[in-house]
């Protein structure tokens, strides 16, 4: 029996090194890698590390990287030039490129166009060079480019451009400012639902504002004023947040409180505040509830919960929305299926409530976006050759 098992053991160590010299020679027979660079030059020109330098002009070097194909390489490198150019100005820029082809030769110019929209100076394209790594491995083929490109603007455009955009940045601060003081006067009379939009529309204007600017009859620069009007707009709106209920019943009972208890949880879940007796409410909710049988089913009985809620804006009294609608619930017992129908209606209420807020008061969902016009898209860059 030894002997078989010594036999067994030997002839599964020869089977597994017939399997590693198979391994080793389909290892040694598989392709070689063979990797070759390529370049648009002989040499690697100096511009890329010491760009050019002129007294009217300023010369800026982009690359674009790891690009699966010349164009792209170019359109990258472009883009990367047009970037440093925005970053050197202190503008946000948006870069469109025009073609003009003629029979002898084909000039690329780019518009760079900032926020006061007009075409401002011209971004002209010099030189470009590339360098392409080329992989191959049996029928595999892949490549590589690096592409620099080297490009030119005039100085008296930039210096013209930032000027422009100092005094937009200050117009824009101003017109802030006047929102400021129309927020104030609001808040003095008692309007705070017309306050809170004023201090959120200079809220809006200085957040696109990166630079600290010093508003013309404003003791607060735009950095400090726009602290000031975020602040005294989360002020307002935790104010404004605040409901009081006067909800009324033919059922004084367990119904109408199962009913409260959920149409305030809900309302609070949804970021507002239900108001105590101290303090005045922002809005207060109106109504009614009625909760009648319906059917018995199968047996379940089933009832119906029948609202309806005014929302009103405490300071001028203003009814935002009605809301109006029948829940229905259903238990092994009448009592059950009445506090079910209560709970179906008291839920709903709330949700509907809060959304009716949030609307009157500009305020974004739980999602933390904002319903409104969709953003244009923006037109694909294509670089062609220089």
């Amino acid at each position: 029996m030894r002997l078989a098992e010594k036999g067994s053991i030997a002839g599964r160590i020869a089977l597994l090194l017939v399997m590693g010299a198979m391994v080793f020679y389909c290892v040694s027979c598989s392709a070689p890698v063979v990797i070759t660079r390529e370049s648009s030059e002989k040499t690697r020109p100096g511009w890329i590390d010491h760009p050019p330098s002129a007294q009217n002009t300023l010369y800026f070097v982009g690359i674009g990287a790891q690009a699966d194909t010349l164009p792209e390489g170019r359109t990258a490198a472009y883009k990367d030039a047009v970037r440093q150019i925005a970053d050197y100005l202190g503008v946000k820029v948006d870069s469109t490129f025009e073609d003009y082809a003629t029979e002898l030769e084909q000039n690329v110019k780019a518009h760079v166009s900032t926020k006061s929209s007009a075409v401002l100076y011209k971004v002209e394209p010099v030189k470009t060079y590339y360098e392409k790594l080329v992989r191959t491995e049996g029928n595999f083929r892949s490549e590589k480019y690096t592409v620099y490109c080297l490009v030119r603007f005039s100085r008296e455009e930039a210096s013209k451009e930032m000027a422009l955009e100092s005094a937009q940045r200050k117009e824009e601060a101003g017109r802030a400012y006047a929102y400021y003081l129309k927020g104030l006067g609001y808040e003095k009379k008692g309007d705070y639902y017309e306050a809170r939009k004023s201090y959120k529309a200079a809220v809006d204007i200085l957040a696109g504002i990166d630079d600290d600017v010093q508003i013309e009859a404003s003791p607060e620069a735009s950095k400090a004023l726009l602290a000031d009007c975020r602040a005294k707009e989360a002020r307002i709106t935790a104010e404004l947040s605040k409901i009081a209920f006067r909800i009324y019943s033919q059922d004084n009972g367990n119904a109408l409180g199962v009913f409260l208890s959920n149409l305030k949880a809900a309302v609070s879940d949804s970021g507002f505040s239900i108001a105590s007796g101290s303090g005045l409410p922002g809005y207060i909710a109106d109504g009614r509830i009625r909760i009648f049988p319906g059917s018995y089913t199968m047996g379940n009985y089933f009832y119906y919960a029948e609202t309806e809620l005014s929302i009103i804006r405490y300071h001028d009294r203003k009814t935002v929305r009605v809301i109006a609608f029948k829940a229905k619930g259903y238990g092994l017992d009448r009592q059950q299926a009445e506090l079910d129908a209560s709970k179906e209606a008291g839920v709903r209420a709330g949700r509907r409530l809060a959304a009716a807020l949030r609307k009157d008061l500009d305020i974004p969902g739980k999602s933390g976006q904002q319903t409104g016009k969709p953003e244009k898209e923006k037109k694909k860059i294509v670089l062609p050759y220089f």
